[in-house]
């Protein structure tokens, strides 16, 4: 699947859930939900989409996926009015966002690319190109 049509795909789940009600937060309960949609484009697969409702201040799976393996998963918690995020990738054989590392932490960001391998030991000035897997797309309040 080409690269424009990966676009497309994710481009028409993001009009269908901008286009839902925007009631992602649960009122009078001490358990705040949040309504996350995410699309995860492989550059050597075919697109993956799904929803998931994920409470504030708990581990919430969004995708399992056995071929290729990867697992993805987000923690949610809210610092004063603001929602504060943690993203966190699995891969058979290690992976990591552009960080270098699996887990990014993010307050307004919405797309990450991960990639193969971790980086272990920083080494100063020294460039080590990682082959891109994919990217992540998130959509929430």
């Amino acid at each position: 699947m080409t690269l424009a049509k990966r676009f497309s795909v994710f481009f028409t789940f993001a009009l269908v859930g901008l286009s839902t009600p925007a009631s992602g937060f649960t009122s009078g309960s001490t358990d705040e939900s949040v309504r996350i949609q995410f699309a995860v484009l492989l550059d050597d697969g075919d697109p993956i989409s799904g929803s998931v409702t994920c409470i504030v201040g708990q581990n919430c799976r969004l995708l399992e996926h056995k071929q290729p393996e990867l697992d993805l998963s987000l923690n949610i918690d809210r610092e004063y009015d603001y929602l504060v995020s943690e993203l966190n990738v699995r891969c058979r054989d290690g992976c990591s966002f552009s960080n270098g590392r699996p887990t990014v932490q993010f307050r307004g960001a919405r797309q990450f690319d991960f990639f193969a391998g971790e980086d272990g030991v920083e080494v100063p000035l020294v460039l080590k190109p990682r082959e891109k897997i994919g990217r992540v797309m998130l959509i929430y309040p």
